[in-house]
């Protein structure tokens, strides 16, 4: 699951909201003891809400739902406190599909950069998560991660696009 709110400035924009959309994927997680290497692959949807602001021209404002697709591959280090555990690193996504905007009657685009936005960027991400052991082969996981775009998703100069998303996983740990 995730909620994604685009942090977007410039060119009289404002984020109004963001709803959660569902995902999956699957991670590997290696390591021994505390320590520990998270490598990942998700398939997650961006969907949020934009004001834009066009009453300086001579008009009012305008509200678009913007939504894409995208592939996100995170890498993160694990320190293990028990059954919880802290984890930091970095992500690289690239956006797939259509890139669909509710402004112009549900408009669609065949790739995100035709609607103006780059299609691959990167950022930092933290996780906090919690082992639940059910049986002594697996385990049920529950993680949160913050993943904090740094890339500027735009192409324009007048904007800047960047990405700040909640996620929210629920998953099976195997154990040998």
């Amino acid at each position: 699951m995730l909620a994604s709110v685009p942090a977007v400035t410039g060119a009289d924009v404002t984020p109004t909201g963001a709803s959660v959309q569902p995902g999956g994927g699957v991670a590997v997680e290696v390591g021994r003891g505390r320590l520990s290497l998270d490598l990942g692959v998700s398939r997650l949807t961006r969907r949020g809400s934009l004001e834009y602001d066009f009453r300086r021209l001579g008009g009012g404002t305008v509200e678009d739902t913007t939504e894409f697709s995208y592939v996100e591959v995170p890498i993160l280090v694990r320190v293990h406190l028990g059954r919880v555990s802290l984890g930091a690193g970095g992500y690289v996504d690239k956006a797939v599909g259509t890139f669909q905007s509710a402004l112009s009657g549900n408009l669609a685009f065949d790739d995100v950069s035709a609607s103006g936005l780059k299609s691959t960027s990167m950022g930092i991400m933290t996780s906090l998560a919690v082992d639940l052991p059910v049986h002594s082969r697996f385990s049920v996981v529950l993680d949160s991660r913050y993943a904090h775009g740094l890339s500027d998703l735009s192409m324009t100069r007048s904007a800047s696009w960047k990405t700040r998303d909640l996620q929210a996983f629920v998953g099976i740990r195997l154990h040998r």
